[in-house]
């Protein structure tokens, strides 16, 4: 972990939780609360607090934020599991 981070002090990063993915990339929130599937709602984490975290934990893959949507391929999904989404899915076939 420490080879890689050498060279990234003003990279941000994103940490993977590995145990808890399930076919899709479950990702640490913001200040280290909660989880979720969301690129986009994801914590952003400095080098340093990477490090402490990573190092913590055989479960966490650091993934620069240069890499989502570059070597990582995103996709936009609508999550039908989503409570909202049901309720406009629902209000659609009516």
């Amino acid at each position: 972990m420490n080879e890689r981070m050498e060279g990234r002090m003003g990279e941000l990063f994103m940490l993977l939780c590995v145990s808890r993915s399930k076919g899709i990339a479950l990702w640490w929130g913001p200040e280290r609360r909660g989880y979720t599937t969301d690129v986009n709602s994801a914590g952003r984490y400095t080098v340093e607090d990477t490090r402490a975290i990573v190092g913590q934990s055989e479960d966490v893959v650091a993934v620069p934020v240069s890499a989502i949507g570059g070597e990582l391929t995103t996709r936009q999904i609508v999550d039908l599991g989503d409570g909202l989404n049901r309720d406009v899915i629902n209000r659609m076939k009516e």
